[in-house]
């Protein structure tokens, strides 16, 4: 079974960058088979011919009934940032992954309509994430010349990684969670 993601961050990715009816649908398969049971979960999941509106619909219903709707964009920008940095921080995720998740969730929805997240690098403290993204096609591509920490090939991957994760785990002790994450500590539901 893949990873069951938390509702806020599947509203957030929705706000962002948009989720297809068949990813819906895997979604909600993937939290009835975690025991949760709502009535629009059943119809989201099984339904197989379901329009984008009406997968929103259902998708929203579900939200609904446990208290959370769609955040703003900004909001959602936070939610996914946070969702992705904690993940490296806690090793859910290589930090390459995470890293990848940042900017494809967040920072190029937000590059594209030139919205503050472009520059709240500065701010919150995500330049170095980003420069870190860089970091590895740098580390990949050219292995044998450019390293790090004295380390060069998968030595000086690894120990990147180490370093990520490390900016990761400071990140979040300088930045609380946003607060649809923080009452469901990566449930897909409050309990």
């Amino acid at each position: 079974m893949s990873e069951v993601l938390p509702l806020p961050v599947i509203l957030a990715r929705r706000v962002m960058t948009g989720v297809s009816v068949k990813e819906l649908q895997g979604i909600a398969v993937s939290w009835i088979e975690s025991g949760h049971d709502f009535p629009a979960l059943h119809e989201l999941a099984w339904d197989p011919v379901l329009s984008w509106r009406d997968a929103d619909f259902l998708f929203d219903a579900v939200a609904s009934t446990v208290g959370l709707s769609l955040p703003s964009r900004a909001e959602a920008s936070e939610i996914l940032v946070y969702y992705h940095i904690r993940r490296i921080a806690q090793g859910h995720c290589t930090p390459e992954g995470g890293l990848a998740g940042i900017m494809r969730d967040a920072y190029w929805p937000e590059l594209s309509k030139k919205t503050s997240l472009v520059y709240v690098g500065d701010a919150d403290g995500l330049e170095h994430f980003i420069g870190a993204y860089w970091g590895y096609d740098d580390l990949r591509d050219s292995p044998d010349v450019v390293g790090y920490d004295g380390l060069y090939g998968e030595e000086a991957v690894q120990a990147f990684d180490m370093h990520v994760r490390n900016l990761a785990a400071e990140w979040l002790l300088q930045h609380p969670a946003p607060n649809d994450l923080a009452c469901l500590d990566g449930k897909p539901f409050a309990d």
